[in-house]
């Protein structure tokens, strides 16, 4: 969404917000400052936007959103992107945070009945292991490792990069949520698990014995790599075409969420803690200090959407259209 596009949507929905206030004087009367700011504030829209997402990078940038703009937008966590994308093929849910390939892929077999709105987080992953010191990833070779695999951009992007060190892949596991991967842990100590931001910090919180190591971004800055897109945020095409003034407000409290959430790093863990994304807030501390959620949009986003595809899977092997985005 270019500048010239945000003051037009910002001015709309000024609109909307005078036109609630001015229906809610009583016989013609003037309101109160407090009896206006109750009526701004309350009053619930008929029917809400209805969000999902995982408890992962790409829900993460809609907590703020869900908190304070709960009178037009019921935001839901799924345990399985599975799950999630039942819900938009059903007409469920109106707008969804997803891995980048799983909405290639929905987009290319729902006949294109959705859109991508936004990049929302990059490649952020990182190793867990027991051992006292793993320098780099060749130091994984030979183990039993397990990546963290909803929806296959995280997962592909990590085989790539073991790949690449000579690393043996061909039983390499996938592992669904911070409490799965801590079952398998306990199961037998000697497993390796690579995981996103920030299901590598609540595994941390449920196996104390494990540490983190930064070997990924070693890696990449190694190999001069950018990230590459990780997860994005899509809508319903049917509902983008006739919400359009809903999908501009969206996108305008979206970014104000993702930058609220990545620069008030006091607060963020305790929301985090409160939302069940970690057990407490303590250990929102010990984040990633690499870690950033992203709000990425209009061409910029197609070109990080196209790079990262044939980062990942090898030039022109996904293709993309400009119809994939909104």
């Amino acid at each position: 969404m270019n500048i010239f596009k945000k003051i037009i949507s910002f001015a709309l929905i000024l609109t909307l917000v005078l036109t609630f206030g001015a229906c809610g004087k009583k016989g013609g009367g003037e309101t109160t400052e407090a009896e206006s700011e109750t009526e701004t504030t309350s009053d619930e829209r008929e029917v809400k936007t209805r969000i999902s997402a995982l408890k992962d990078a790409g829900g993460l940038g809609l907590i703020k959103l869900g908190l304070d703009r709960a009178y037009g937008y019921d935001l839901k966590f799924e345990e399985k992107e599975e799950d999630i994308v039942g819900l938009l093929v059903t007409g469920k849910t109106d707008i969804a945070s997803l891995s980048l390939t799983t909405a290639i892929n929905l987009y290319n077999e729902s006949n294109a009945d959705i859109q991508i709105l936004t990049v929302n987080s990059l490649y952020n992953y990182g190793v867990t292991a027991k051992d006292e010191k793993i320098e780099d990833i060749a130091g994984l070779k030979g183990r039993e490792i397990y990546v963290y695999g909803q929806g296959d951009t995280g997962f592909d992007f990590t085989k790539k990069l073991l790949d690449d060190a000579g690393i043996d892949t061909s039983a390499l596991k996938k592992v669904n949520s911070a409490d799965e991967a801590a079952g398998l842990s306990k199961e037998n100590p000697e497993r390796v698990f690579i995981l996103p931001e920030p299901i590598i910090t609540r595994f941390a919180e449920l196996n104390t014995d494990y540490k983190k190591f930064d070997v990924i971004n070693k890696a990449l800055t190694d190999s001069k790599t950018e990230a590459p897109a990780l997860m994005c945020t899509v809508a319903r095409r049917e509902y983008i075409e006739n919400n359009p003034v809903i999908i501009d407000e969206f996108m305008l409290f979206y970014e104000v969420s993702v930058n609220y959430m990545n620069t008030d790093e006091f607060v963020v863990p305790v929301i985090m803690a409160e939302q069940g994304f970690l057990g407490n807030k303590e250990t929102g501390y010990s984040l990633n200090p690499y870690f950033k959620l992203v709000f990425i949009e209009g061409d910029e986003m197609k070109t990080l959407v196209k790079s990262s595809l044939d980062l990942i899977y090898g030039e022109g092997k996904v293709q993309t259209d400009d119809g994939m985005f909104s």
